[in-house]
């Protein structure tokens, strides 16, 4: 099976990119701890997140211990938060807020090829996907980058 799966991923000697659905509170545990595994395989060990304070929640019950072990782990994560909430001075993390007031229904993260975009379903349980590749990832960085040097003053 897995390699007739790589078969269908590959077409002219190009990747196509990869597409995972998840639901439920184990299923953010999953791509949260993919996020920590990959990122540490990193040579520089980082990440970058929109947070939504609607969102964060459901990511630590699903591992409330999750800023230990990224700072166990030397990782280092830079948000920019959608709505009040989210820690200032925290080890390894930087933080600015685009808004204060209101919060995004989406959380996405951006991790070496990755982009994991995290949301809830019409019954309030959290669900999300994650998309491998190389320039959904690159794009997303740039926009965040761009996005966080537009807030440096705020």
């Amino acid at each position: 099976v897995v390699s007739q799966l790589q078969s269908a991923m590959r077409q002219g000697g190009t990747t196509k990119p990869v597409a995972r659905y998840f639901h439920g509170a184990q299923a953010i545990r999953t791509i949260l701890q993919e996020v920590l595994h990959d990122t540490q395989e990193l040579e520089k060990k980082e990440y970058f997140v929109y947070s939504s304070a609607t969102i964060a929640k459901h990511l630590y019950d699903a591992i409330p211990n999750f800023t230990k072990l990224r700072i166990k782990a030397g990782i280092h994560v830079t948000v920019i938060g959608l709505g009040n909430g989210g820690t200032v001075n925290e080890e390894l993390s930087k933080r600015r807020w685009l808004t204060r007031e209101t919060p995004a229904p989406t959380y996405t993260i951006i991790y070496g090829q990755k982009t994991a975009f995290i949301s809830l379903d019409e019954s309030g349980k959290p669900h999300g996907v994650v998309i491998e590749d190389r320039n959904l990832a690159e794009t997303q960085r740039l926009l965040f980058s761009a996005t966080w040097a537009t807030l440096l003053g705020k």
